[in-house]
């Protein structure tokens, strides 16, 4: 949840010379502030609420340029966000990846979004994703919508957020969602280790969602690191060290391939300095994130 205290009492600079003077309102999906141009104009400054430092109340550097949050501070709350099932929806790459996948799903079915990136890896990484947390929640929310109304200006809404919006006849649509859920409960996951359901327990995962939506930069990577070791031992050693892998690669993988842009290189290299090598291709079959260049 966000807190809103804190947004109407945030005042700073942001990367681009705006001073924010505070803020206008907050809706289900916008942050709206209030703010000058450096020569005194007033002007307004719409963000997408899915933004992690939202969230957990700090800024991040795509807002301010330069780093306003103290990294251990920042490293401490992360560690409470692991587990935590709604973090797909708290930060921009993950919720696009989300959304972007549920779009094609809506489009072409289980079958067709298996076949859409054309690349061998989507044989496991969309069942993968089918059956994580986010995408089960996400579909149930929708068929919660409810198919039965009496206004006819009720009967047709908008679901899956602004980016990749779906737009149709509510009763179809709940009964979409209500049978792609049973889908991807069915559907067969061939990578026994890569355990979908457990994916917010990944430390690489909360930690992926910080690094690719404006916190840590290259020379506080480290520290990150460093911390994620102190807290749950190297993670090339850990027990689950195999689904952690597994699941990294499959995430890395499906954001090069469902979004055009993506910080998917931010990811990888904080993976690889976790211990975690791996190449990224995208849906072209191009390479695009190589963990051992990136720590070159």
């Amino acid at each position: 949840m966000i807190d809103e205290e804190w947004l109407r009492d945030l005042r700073f600079t942001t990367a681009d010379g705006v001073r924010i003077t505070g803020l206008v309102g907050l809706g289900s999906g916008n942050i709206v502030f209030e703010g000058t141009l450096p020569d005194g104009e007033r002007v307004v400054l719409k963000l997408r609420r899915h933004h992690l430092g939202f969230h957990i109340r700090e800024l991040p550097l795509f807002l301010t340029g330069t780093p306003a949050y103290d990294v251990d501070r920042l490293n401490r709350k992360l560690l409470r966000l692991v587990g935590n099932p709604l973090l797909d929806e708290m930060t921009r790459d993950y919720d696009r990846l989300y959304s972007s996948v549920i779009k094609v799903l809506h489009e072409h079915g289980t079958t067709g979004l298996i076949g859409s990136t054309l690349t061998p890896e989507s044989t496991e990484t969309i069942p993968f994703i089918l059956q994580t947390p986010g995408m089960r929640r996400r579909l149930a929310d929708i068929a919660a919508l409810g198919g039965d109304v009496t206004d006819l200006r009720e009967a047709i809404v908008n679901v899956n957020g602004e980016n990749f919006r779906i737009t149709g006849f509510r009763k179809q649509l709940v009964e979409w969602a209500e049978r792609t859920l049973g889908e991807a409960e069915r559907i067969w996951q061939p990578n026994a280790d890569i355990h979908a359901d457990r994916l917010p327990e990944n430390p690489l995962y909360v930690w992926g969602a910080a690094v690719t939506d404006g916190f840590f930069t290259d020379a506080e990577l480290p520290r990150a690191v460093d911390f994620i070791t102190e807290q749950f031992g190297p993670l090339v050693k850990h027990p689950e060290m195999i689904t952690f892998m597994e699941q990294a690669s499959g995430l890395a993988h499906l954001l090069a391939q469902f979004l055009n842009e993506s910080e998917v290189t931010r990811f990888v290299k904080l993976c690889a300095m976790a211990g975690f090598i791996f190449t990224v291709i995208d849906r072209s079959g191009a390479e695009i994130a190589n963990g051992y260049q990136l720590l070159s």
